[in-house]
C-alpha cells in the first residue's frame, strides 16, 4: 500500500510506579488508483463482461486505533501494562467500467478487546559513561485477542442483471501483535526525543480488493474473505513530563 504518515499520541499519569496511559495511533490514509490496458471482463461472481476497453480502479484504506492501559513500573528498567484497545480499518475499492457503469466494494473492520504487554530498557547510557548518560534503547511488545467484526457492502450501477447493493457481515476472534524498538536521548528527567521501528500484525482483516468476488451480484449471497495484514515503518517523537 506504500508509506503514509500518521500520528502516535499518548498521555499518561502515574503515582509511585502505577499509572494509566491513553494512546491514539492513526490518521493513516492510503490511496491508490490504476487504469488498465484493454480488458473485456471484471472477475466478479458472475463475471461482468463488456466490449474491450480500459477501466479505472481506485483504492482507499483508513487505519486508526485507540487504547487505554494501566501500567506498573516494576523496576526502573521494566514496565508491564494491560488494557482495552479498539481498531478501525475502513477500505473501499471502486471500478469505473465506463458508460456510467460502476462496481464498488467497501469493508469496515472493527476490532475490540483486551491486551497485555511490557516495555524493557535494554540499554541505558547512564550505566556506562557520563558522556552518553542520556542515551537509551527500549523494546516494547503487546499482544491482544479481539472480537473482529466486519461489514461489507457491494454496490453496482448500470450493470445488467446485478443487484444495486448487497450487504454481508460476520465476526471472528483475532490476535493482534505489536513490537517497537526505540532509540532515544533524554536531555532532562522530563524530556526526551526518540526514533524507532514498529511492526504491527493484525489477523483476519477483510480487505476490499480481496473481496471483489465475495458477493454474487445477482443473488446477493456473500462469503467474506479475510487475510492477515502487517504494518511496519519508522517513527520519531518527543516525550515531555510535568
Amino acid at each position: 500500500m506504500g508509506r503514509q504518515t500518521g500520528a502516535d499520541a499518548r498521555f499518561a499519569v502515574s503515582f509511585r510506579g502505577f499509572g494509566v496511559e491513553g494512546r491514539y495511533l492513526g490518521s493513516f490514509a492510503w490511496q491508490d488508483q490504476h487504469t488498465t490496458g484493454l480488458v473485456t471482463t471484471l472477475l466478479t461472481i458472475p463475471n461482468i463482461n463488456f466490449g474491450a476497453r480500459t477501466i479505472a480502479a481506485q483504492y482507499g484504506s483508513d487505519f486508526s486505533s485507540r487504547e487505554i492501559n494501566a501500567f506498573w513500573q516494576v523496576v526502573p528498567r521494566v514496565r508491564i501494562f494491560g488494557g482495552y484497545r479498539r481498531f478501525n480499518i475502513a477500505e473501499s475499492f471502486a471500478v469505473d467500467l465506463g458508460g456510467g457503469s460502476n462496481f464498488t466494494i467497501a469493508t469496515a473492520n472493527r476490532l475490540s478487546g483486551f491486551q497485555a504487554g511490557g516495555a524493557l530498557r535494554v540499554f541505558d547510557g547512564a550505566d556506562w559513561s557520563p558522556a552518553i548518560a542520556g542515551v537509551y534503547v527500549d523494546v516494547t511488545g503487546r499482544i491482544g485477542r479481539y472480537d473482529s467484526d466486519v461489514s461489507m457492502l457491494t454496490t453496482t450501477a448500470n450493470i445488467g442483471g446485478a443487484l444495486p447493493s448487497a450487504a454481508a457481515s460476520d465476526r471472528v476472534r483475532s490476535t493482534v501483535t505489536e513490537l517497537d524498538a526505540t532509540v532515544g536521548y533524554r536531555w532532562s528527567p522530563n524530556a526526551s526525543v526518540h526514533a524507532g521501528y514498529r511492526y504491527l500484525k493484525l489477523q483476519g482483516l477483510a480487505l476490499a480488493p480481496d473481496n471483489i468476488a465475495s458477493t454474487n451480484i445477482v443473488t446477493g449471497a456473500a462469503s467474506i474473505v479475510r487475510t492477515d495484514v502487517a504494518y511496519s515503518g519508522v517513527f520519531a517523537g518527543l516525550r515531555i513530563g510535568f
